[in-house]
């Protein structure tokens, strides 16, 4: 009679040395690490601009093409000068890619920071930060106010 212990086990080593095998073949994956402190310029963005700000967001340039974007937690009225941080990874095993960081005031965009351009190295964290200034749009801020004059 045969057990099922007995019956399977064959099967089982078939499986693992299967699993095992297949695992050779991959390549491993690494990745890229940033760690990117944002903050706001006091000397473009003014309080009263910093109150009305109503989103902001990241996109993230690899190589030169659009590679990611997302929401960064900005909401109408509780927006500070310092945004804090966020991390990004990438599998990208070379080359280089840049952050630009948004402001927007409903949906025109008050200010702007870009990264310097950041080399990829796989399995390292780098570092880096992004000074997000005003653009000098009428009535936002003090860059603005002197736009707006003749």
């Amino acid at each position: 009679m045969i057990r099922p212990f007995q019956r399977f086990f064959p099967f089982t080593l078939f499986m693992v040395g299967a699993t095992l095998a297949l695992a050779a073949c991959e390549t491993p994956v690494t990745y890229s690490y940033f760690d990117v402190a944002v903050s706001v310029d006091r000397t473009t963005v003014d309080e009263d601009t910093l109150a009305v700000i109503s989103s902001c967001a990241v996109e993230v340039t690899v190589n030169g093409e659009h590679a990611d974007s997302a929401d960064l937690p900005c909401v109408r009225g509780t927006v500070r000068y310092d945004l804090g941080h966020f991390d990004y990874s990438t599998s990208a095993k070379k080359g280089s890619l840049v952050f630009v960081v948004t402001a927007k005031h409903n949906q025109t965009e008050v200010a702007r920071g870009t990264s310097k351009t950041l080399g990829i190295v796989p399995n390292v964290t780098v570092p880096t930060s992004i000074v997000v200034k005003g653009l000098g749009l009428p009535g936002t801020g003090p860059a603005g106010a002197d736009a707006a004059v003749p």
